[in-house]
């Protein structure tokens, strides 16, 4: 016969340190409960000598007292003290003063006439129903002091349970704040969200580096399918000027350098990314083309990127919604930040476009004074002064398509970043 303790309802934080004391009385008993239907058959780790069995036990218990620490009136007891004195004294009362008497039919009194086993066993097994009656999941033989037994609350259980594993599900998907002694708390966990949001390779699949806002790199899947170049690797056709314009015996010598100059402004105002037809092309063109028709399609679809990456991370239990909120929060502010940064970048372009047409005259001027006869006098000379001129030529035209790049960004950031608004909002909507 088994006399249990079960947990405090309020226990003692010196020892119950943790939420799992209660839910581990409550797993006891559903072994014992299970051994009695013989369903739950442990190991006897106490078998040394010869392979480890499962115990098939026939009569795990003859009953099972449920000690408490409160009586009907919610008297609460000393669990070190009075419990234990208690629980002995029913036990006494129980074994000796009933089990060592015996009572006649007539009312009159002899000696222990069974073993304390068989009085047990009638005693005990004889107050409980058959199991195949009731058709019950619950064991018969757990009862507490007195003549009554324990109903047990198997709604309110499944209830408490649900209830608990739906709160730390909630706590997970708003907060994914994880506490080894008490699960998953309610409460808001801090991060590096700037880390996250500025990692190159986030901001390169958000398509929200700076060459994807000055579309130097596509974003959307039909203008990659146009095979643009960065806008650094089209101007490299400068050099293939240089090298026309130097070796065509047509051209005289004084204007060969300003010759890759035109031919590069050329291609700066007619053939910039030729994706249309002959006339509608170059920078101007271009940026004036994707501002006017492109610029909701792409600012949608990075937001939907981002959002679907946010939503992996929430789906797979990495963030929780408050997380997401943090993440959107920051990506707004490093946003808003790169668009307070275009107009210093454009002060940058515009002071590298007046630096190269200085040099590009002090070069011109040093070209002319070679002259043709005195060239082979200077040997490298002028090939110095042309590949200068040449790279001077190149940053002003590049400088200048990065300028309107800076243009586009400013209207592209702005358009993310009302996008990203609503986005926040509807996070921070079913936070509450």
């Amino acid at each position: 016969m088994l006399y249990l303790l079960l947990p405090d309802e309020i226990p003692n934080p010196a020892w119950a340190s943790t939420a799992n004391y209660q839910p581990n009385g409550y797993a006891a008993l559903t072994e014992l409960n299970a051994m009695d239907y013989q369903l739950f058959q442990p190991w006897d780790v106490g078998e040394r000598e010869y392979e480890v069995r499962r115990l098939k036990l026939t009569l795990p218990f003859y009953s099972a007292y449920l000690v408490t620490e409160q009586n009907n009136q919610n008297v609460k007891f000393d669990v070190q003290k009075v419990v234990p004195a208690s629980t002995a004294e029913f036990i006494f009362q129980k074994t000796v003063g009933l089990g060592a008497i015996h009572i006649n039919n007539d009312g009159g009194v002899t000696g222990l006439t069974e073993s304390p086993e068989e009085f047990f066993h009638r005693a005990e097994s004889g107050e409980n129903p058959k199991y195949e009656d009731y058709g019950s999941p619950h064991s018969f033989k757990f009862m507490s002091y007195g003549i009554k037994r324990l109903a047990i609350p198997e709604p309110e259980i499944k209830e408490f349970f649900g209830y608990s594993f739906s709160g730390q599900a909630i706590n997970q998907l708003i907060f994914n704040n994880l506490s080894r002694e008490s699960g998953y708390l309610a409460e808001r966990i801090s991060g590096d969200e700037y880390s996250l949001v500025t990692n190159r390779e986030n901001k390169t699949r958000w398509a929200i580096t700076r060459e994807h806002l000055m579309l130097s790199k596509p974003i959307l899947e039909e203008y990659k399918k146009e095979n643009w170049r960065t806008i650094s690797d089209e101007f490299n056709v400068v050099d293939d000027f240089r090298v026309q314009m130097l070796n065509n015996p047509a051209i005289k010598h004084n204007d060969k350098l300003q010759a890759i100059h035109n031919c590069t402004k050329q291609f700066f105002e007619k053939k910039f990314r030729p994706i249309r037809e002959e006339g509608q092309n170059g920078v101007k063109n271009f940026y004036e083309n994707k501002m006017k028709y492109g610029l909701e399609a792409i600012a949608n679809h990075t937001v939907e990127t981002i959002e679907a990456d946010l939503l992996k991370m929430w789906r797979e239990g990495s963030k929780s919604l408050c997380q997401l909120t943090g993440i959107v929060s920051t990506l707004i502010d490093h946003l808003t930040e790169e668009k307070d940064n275009v107009d210093k970048l454009r002060a940058s372009y515009s002071s590298n476009i007046k630096d190269a047409e200085r040099k590009m005259a002090i070069l011109q001027g040093e070209w002319e004074e070679l002259g043709i006869l005195s060239k082979s006098l200077f040997k490298n000379k002028p090939d110095s002064i042309a590949n200068e001129y040449t790279q001077n030529v190149r940053l002003k035209f590049e400088s200048m398509t990065w300028d309107y790049g800076c243009l586009f960004s400013k209207e592209l950031i702005t358009e993310i970043l009302s996008r990203l608004i609503t986005v926040k909002a509807n996070i921070d909507k079913a936070n509450e």
